[in-house]
């Protein structure tokens, strides 16, 4: 039950983005980024659910009954869009008879090499489980978990807290969700929180990556899996300080703030400069293109608001998006300048 538990939880993002690709009608959306927007879906969902049953001073029992039914709901219409479109997908390869090009062989050994750098990285995530501290997150999710409760237990000292958490606090419902998960698959909290969210964190971080990487670079799949692989290698590399991402990753991926920095930075990066290029590259774009890309930076920004504070969330994705859209302006402005003098 525990690895079919690992293994419906890693699958869930790809299930709900898939859901809201086919619902929103995004036919240019590609298989990575259906991964990250269902990541940052059931994030921003979690927050929907948690909020006024925070407020409400709801159980977990019923709280984890209502994501029973969302989950439930995800995966009912995943395959209901699913079905329908793996029988096109199937009529058009008898119909056209597609042939797939083959890998090269250069392709292949970078393929495995990038494979196996992130399957070390999930093993060392695993044999230092023992070693980690526990820290508020997880005191957290075990204090809820035990007290069945939503923020009404403080989570150091195990008692009821008087004057209650502050507004601000209440927000923020991610150890919550994790709470929910740990009570919905029986899985230890330790390892939940260090080995898988931390290992969905480090795939959703290898994809936006590797999006942003798309659009300052033309990507081929070498590169790409040269990317990866290089990206794993930092990680696998790099826990001689705290406050770099490597170590974040290594150690903390369930963290908000971590999610914010290595995943949604990366994500809404990409979303500013594909819209820049959309704006420049067509003549006319669609008013839909524009809503989409809109969508996107919401619900990035939304998602932020309920698995971290303000500080290290919502105000540092804004303040680096308005950097790159200030970016964007001066670059076209440079561009119409030397049209009109040429």
């Amino acid at each position: 039950m525990d690895v079919l538990g690992a293994v419906f939880f890693i699958l869930l993002p790809y299930m709900a983005g898939y859901i809201c690709k086919n619902i929103l009608r995004w036919k240019e959306t590609n298989q990575i980024e259906t991964y990250l927007i269902g990541f940052f879906f059931l994030f921003f969902l979690q927050g929907i659910v948690l909020i006024p049953c925070v407020w409400m001073g709801k159980s977990l029992k019923a709280v984890c009954n209502i994501f029973y039914g969302c989950f439930a709901c995800i995966v009912v219409l995943c395959v209901a869009f699913l079905i329908p479109n793996i029988i096109r997908c199937l009529r058009r390869e008898k119909k056209h008879e597609f042939v797939k090009t083959p890998r090269k062989m250069t392709e292949r050994i970078y393929f495995l090499a990038m494979l196996l750098v992130f399957l070390l990285i999930v093993l060392r995530m695993v044999l230092a489980l023992d070693a980690l501290r526990e820290d508020v997150v997880l005191e957290t999710v075990l204090t809820t978990v035990k007290a069945d409760s939503l923020y009404v237990m403080h989570p150091l000292t195990g008692r009821a807290m008087e004057a209650g958490m502050i507004a601000s606090k209440k927000i923020v419902t991610l150890p919550l969700f994790y709470a929910c998960m740990v009570k919905m698959s029986g899985l230890d909290a330790d390892v939940l929180l260090y080995v898988i969210m931390g290992t969905i964190s480090l795939i959703a971080s290898y994809y936006a990556l590797s999006l942003l990487f798309s659009r300052v670079s033309n990507v081929t799949r070498s590169k790409q899996y040269v990317f990866w692989l290089i990206y794993g290698l930092l990680i696998l590399s790099g826990d001689y300080c705290t406050g770099v991402l490597p170590y974040q990753m290594l150690y903390r991926g369930y963290d908000g703030s971590t999610i914010c920095f290595s995943v949604i930075l990366p994500y809404l990066l990409y979303i500013v400069i594909s819209w820049y290029k959309s704006e420049c590259e067509k003549e006319k774009t669609l008013l839909s293109e524009r809503v989409m890309y809109s969508l996107k930076i919401m619900l990035c920004f939304a998602s932020s608001v309920v698995i971290t504070g303000l500080g290290t969330g919502f105000l540092f994705l804004f303040m680096a998006m308005a950097v790159a859209g200030i970016c964007c302006l001066l670059k076209s402005i440079q561009e119409v300048r030397a049209c009109r003098e040429s």
